[in-house]
């Protein structure tokens, strides 16, 4: 692969992985609870007005604290689904288009990369676990569709197990007859 095409390939790459990084930036998160002003000087002993604020104000944060782990686990959920859907779109149509086609497969496993830091950096949950369990029989699947199953049939060595290397080759020298290498 000639320099200007693999930098092609991966400048390309770098582009859909920022495509689907900022796009998830985009997605609206939940907001923390605001503090009341009567919170915001508190001293050591607080009133019970005060003391019901902070107990309101604890409640509300834990509210916080759920919606943003879920928020969380759906963001992930949501790159690792597109992670897979560009490989699979690169294994099955874009596999004749050479720079593209490579490009957004490696965009893809950049993708997934993010997708699952994203997800273990956050305490992936269920969801997270589901979202990898379904790409990785996706990806098998199609991986065995395209490169095995295509090129053996059941029970066959493939086609590149039964032709000889280049060494093998020159030892067998013209028309297939063993030369003084073998």
């Amino acid at each position: 692969m000639s320099f200007l095409r693999a930098l092609y390939t991966f400048s390309i790459a770098v582009l859909v992985l920022a495509f689907v990084v900022f796009g998830g930036a985009a997605l609206p998160a939940p907001q923390p609870p605001d503090v009341p002003a009567e919170l915001q000087n508190e001293g050591e002993n607080p009133t019970e007005e005060q003391q019901a604020l902070l107990t309101e104000q604890g409640q509300q944060q834990q509210v916080f604290q759920t919606r943003i782990s879920t928020y969380h686990q759906v963001v992930s959920f949501v790159v690792i689904g597109i992670a897979i859907a560009l490989l699979a779109v690169s294994i099955l149509w874009l596999r004749r288009i050479v720079i593209i086609g490579d490009a957004v497969a490696l965009g893809g496993v950049f993708t997934l990369l993010y997708g699952l830091y994203y997800a273990v950096s956050l305490g992936g949950g269920v969801l997270t676990f589901v979202a990898v369990l379904v790409g990785l029989v996706v990806l098998i699947s199609l991986v065995y569709w395209r490169f095995v199953r295509r090129t053996e049939g059941i029970g066959e060595q493939s086609p590149d197990a039964t032709q000889a290397t280049p060494k093998q080759d020159d030892a067998r020298g013209i028309a297939g007859k063993k030369g003084p290498l073998s």
